[in-house]
């Protein structure tokens, strides 16, 4: 795989993992310690895909985002925390965060992330309505739209980092109902549904992908997260 990643982390151990993992999928890695530093080495050279901490000393993850989205629409950014909660996660994708996910994390988790990430480079999304839609017009269901669960599944992510959630929302829609055996599709609704703040359903969403999938970590995570949301 060709691409190139800024891994922006005050962590020395961490960089070097999240180095060596990626290393092994054949990328072009380079680090940053710290928001400013990351900052500086963007306005130089342009990446596939940024993977950054959400706490670091002096400017935090979240900032380091928004000055990335003034920047560029179009640049990727995974964001890596210890410290993940669902208001976090659901201001990053509203952001248009690519995905958000929280240490300890695995080496397999890491490696679908950033693949899944750079398999949507260039002009990946699509509409699912043909040709331009007015403001004022309904979106065209979703039985409407083309491809397989996959397809769906990552237009549902394009969607979102285009800042299109009810887009999102009808291509996750989509592959539930071409695969509705499948916790990740669930999970990916139930996460758009935050950023429409709809949390009651999106509870309903990542219990549906717990029943699906008892072993889906992210699924629990995402729940205790919500449970929590709706506690404050």
């Amino acid at each position: 795989m060709k691409g190139s990643v800024l891994v922006v982390d005050d962590e020395k151990n961490i960089r070097l993992m999240i180095g060596k993992v990626l290393e092994g999928l054949g990328l072009r890695i380079d680090f940053a310690p710290n928001g400013d530093e990351a900052l500086s080495i963007l306005s130089e050279r342009e990446f596939d895909l940024i993977l950054l901490d959400l706490r670091m000393p002096g400017m935090d993850g979240m900032e380091v985002l928004r000055r990335i989205r003034e920047a560029s629409k179009t640049t990727k950014v995974v964001i890596i925390t210890a410290h993940g909660n669902v208001d976090n996660a659901v201001e990053a994708m509203k952001l248009g965060a690519v995905d958000f996910i929280q240490k300890p994390f695995t080496v397999e988790e890491l490696r679908h992330v950033v693949t899944d990430a750079l398999e949507r480079r260039g002009n990946f999304f699509m509409r699912l309505e043909t040709g331009e839609r007015k403001e004022d017009e309904p979106v065209t269901s979703p039985e409407k739209s083309p491809g397989d669960y996959r397809h769906c599944i990552q237009q549902a992510k394009a969607a979102l980092e285009s800042g299109l959630p009810d887009e999102a929302c009808l291509w996750a829609e989509r592959a539930i109902a071409l695969e509705p055996i499948k916790a990740e599709g669930f999970n990916l609704l139930g996460s758009i549904l935050l950023i429409r703040n709809e949390n009651a359903k999106a509870q309903n969403l990542f219990r549906a992908a717990i029943a699906l999938d008892p072993t889906d970590e992210r699924a629990y995570r995402n729940l205790d997260r919500c449970v929590g949301r709706s506690k404050n």
